[in-house]
């Protein structure tokens, strides 16, 4: 897929919808659970912290880092337990899920 971003829905614990720029390769990738948010949907709040899933490559040892965008999403819900990161020179390393960081938003009530 070629390299770029585009907006996807990042959907709050609380059920909020907000837009937030995602990498195309990453809001291809069904398991994180990114859809087109609808024309007018505003940016995450400041202070959100956006929940994510933690991995680690089982071949390079490599860490890294998921947004998951709904709590719906196959790796929240642990149906499915990997995900793909480009590494800094260019590779692409395949994850293992080992945890799951839940969002922070200071302002929901």
């Amino acid at each position: 897929m070629a390299r770029g971003d585009q907006y996807g829905a990042y959907v709050l614990d609380n059920t909020q919808t907000y837009a937030m720029k995602v990498a195309n390769d990453k809001f291809a990738d069904a398991n994180r659970g990114w859809a087109t948010p609808a024309a007018g949907t505003e940016g995450v709040p400041r202070g959100v912290k956006v929940r994510k899933a933690m991995g680690v490559s089982l071949t390079t040892g490599r860490r890294g880092s998921a947004v998951i965008a709904t709590t719906s999403a196959p790796i929240w819900l642990g149906t499915a337990t990997t995900f793909d990161v480009v590494g800094n020179d260019g590779t692409i390393d395949t994850l293992t899920v080992t945890s799951l960081r839940g969002e922070l938003n200071p302002v929901s009530h």
